[in-house]
This record gives structure tokens, sequence and C-alpha cells, in this order.
């Protein structure tokens, strides 16, 4: 059940304890350590103004029906593939968790740099590094340390099945743009992209998802980056949520490109009734890849 719940974390709209459990899970990859901090350091992730400029949006030249006639060509095979087959890639992952005040200061950070060897199952830490304790409060009953999803998962949960603005029933709620192109790091170059935000006057429940941004490689169609900004109301707690993954290329031949990952963020504030907030963060960097994947877009 918690697996289940796990890879469906996407689908919050209509699962919002998979939601929690999936937060959890994913700040837990990142561990908890013991002491004290008050440290600020750079944010990790882009303020939600850089990362969906409203201006970009509402200049946009494209059309809605050129944007979502890219969204129909887009290939997501790429961005599956990349997380499944780091269970048997060599490669080093580095990630730094926090919990943060409502100040911006850290309250607790976990980091750590790991490798993890071709066709073995226990990763190497090669170096890590803490400070604080994390306080899940409630949300912790919901997972255990040991329960943590291994990071090829719980990175594929970035894109469901079928998120709500990709569905055609749904578009409707959606107001969609496609944007200059743009280049990207890793390789990938020239990118197409589409921005998508829910419309306020669409009626019925708000879209659990706030706007999105997607990067279409220009060669090959693969979705190879993808923001998110997710927000619920409930009567349990108010979540807002970015999410972040990109992509890079290993490897390209006439027929064939190899995509591995690059990066992914994940960052949330929970607030629950007669509760303090809480707000987590988590940043993951993949790379020293030893054993390139058979498989391509």
């Amino acid at each position: 059940m918690r697996r289940a719940l796990l890879w469906r974390w996407t689908r919050a709209a209509v699962c919002p304890a998979g939601l929690l459990v999936a937060s959890v899970a994913a700040l837990l990859l990142g561990g908890c350590g013991g002491g004290g901090t008050g440290e600020r350091v750079a944010p990790l992730h882009d303020p939600l103004g850089a990362a969906f400029p409203s201006r970009a949006f509402e200049q946009a030249s494209g059309t809605r029906a050129e944007a979502l006639a890219a969204l129909d060509s887009m290939q997501r095979g790429a961005l599956r593939r990349a997380f499944e087959q780091l269970r048997g890639a060599g490669y080093r992952r580095h990630v730094r968790t926090e919990q943060r005040a409502a100040d911006g200061a850290v309250v607790a950070f976990k980091e750590r740099t790991v490798h993890h060897r071709p066709g073995r199952s226990e990763p190497r830490v090669v170096r890590s590094d803490s400070a604080g304790t994390f306080d899940f409060g409630t949300l912790g009953s919901f997972v255990s340390a040991s329960g943590a999803a291994p990071a090829q998962d719980l990175a594929q949960q970035i894109l469901s099945e079928e998120p709500s603005f990709l569905s055609r029933r749904n578009r409707y709620a959606f107001a969609y743009r496609l944007l200059p192109d743009t280049s990207l790091p890793g390789g990938i170059g020239t990118a197409r992209v589409v921005a998508v935000r829910a419309r306020p006057d669409a009626g019925g429940d708000p879209q659990a998802v706030r706007r999105a941004r997607l990067y279409l490689d220009a060669g090959t169609r693969q979705l190879v980056a993808l923001r998110l900004h997710r927000r619920r109301h409930s009567m349990l707690f108010d979540e807002d949520t970015r999410q972040f993954v990109r992509l890079r290329r290993a490897a390209a031949t006439d027929s064939v490109t190899t995509w591995v990952p690059a990066e992914t963020r994940f960052a949330t504030r929970l607030d629950m009734p007669l509760r303090p907030g809480r707000r987590f963060r988590t940043t993951a960097t993949y790379d020293a890849f030893r054993q390139a994947p058979p498989t391509g877009a």
C-alpha cells in the first residue's frame, strides 16, 4: 500500500495521504541528523516568480493551439527510463535535505554524497554532514526511515501516468502557451518550452497543479525537464509544493539518444490546523555515470 501511494504522489488532488507519505519519504532520502543550526544558505530553488514568470506567459507569441500540438507530440519515455536505469548503473548522487523556519532560516539539514556501484544494491556513503533535528510532527507516522523509497523510484513520481493538465478532458481548466525555444545544460541543446497554468475562472474545484513548464528536446520531442507548482487546500492540511527534474544527454548516435538524470528538486510547505507549518526542501544531483544504460529515446 505504501509503495502504491508513493508511486502516485503526483495525484495528490485525489489522494492527500499519498502526498504526505511521498513528502516525508522524499525527505528521508537525505536522512536526519542531530545537533543545532540557525544558518542561512543560498536558496536551493528558484523563487516562484523566477521559475514561472507571469510576463513570459502573457507575452508569449506561441498560441494555445501550438502549445497543445507540442504536448500531443511529446514523448515521455526518456524521463521514465532515465530513472529506471539507475538500478543497474554506477553513478554518484549528492543530496541535501533541509527543514526551514518561516523566515527561511535552516532548522536542520542533512547532506551527503553517495556512490552507487554497478550491480550492487548497497551504495557507499563517501561524505556526510548534518546539523539540527528534523521535526516531521504527525507526518512521521506515515513512513519510517527504513521505508524510504530508492532514488530511482522516488524521482519517477514527478510525472504520473496522466497529469491533469495533459488529460484532454481537463484542458478547459488550463491555459497553455508555447514559449520561445531555450537552451538547457547537459548537452540537451535547444528545447521547446510549453507553459501551463490553471485558470481561476474554469469553475469547479481548483486544480491541484497551478503551474507547469515542460521542456521538450527539439530533436527527439522527449520531455527532458519539467517544473511543477502544486497547491492544495483541505480540511486536513494546506500544501504548497514545487518540483523540478532535469535530464542530461549521456550519449547519442544517429539513431539513439541515451538520457540520464541530472538533478531533481523538491520543496514543500505543509500547514495543518493548530500546528506550526513545516517547510522542507531536498535537492539531488547525479553524475559520474560509469555504466551507460543500453536503451535510448
